[in-house]
């Protein structure tokens, strides 16, 4: 199962939910498509939400997540918010 995203809006930190995921990939692209930010993490068996920290230095607007997981894709819409 792809890694899911709590909510489509964040201030600082994005939060997953991942119900029988092992391996999570995520790319934080801003709205001209230029990576912000990534991560590549293994989870042990039982981990149900994983928090991705440290946004506070991004502008507020836009941007694009690309999660995978499981061998699946998710492209979600966001914005950074005050």
């Amino acid at each position: 199962m792809t890694p899911t995203l709590k909510t489509k809006s964040f201030i600082d930190t994005l939060v997953f939910d991942l119900k029988d995921a092992s391996i999570l990939s995520a790319i934080l692209r801003d709205g001209e498509g230029k990576i912000c930010s990534s991560l590549e993490t293994e989870f042990t068996p039982g981990l149900t939400t994983y928090y991705w920290c440290g946004f506070n230095d991004l502008p507020y607007g836009e941007y694009t997540l690309e999660l995978s997981g499981n061998n699946e894709k998710t492209v979600i819409s966001l914005v950074k918010r005050i």
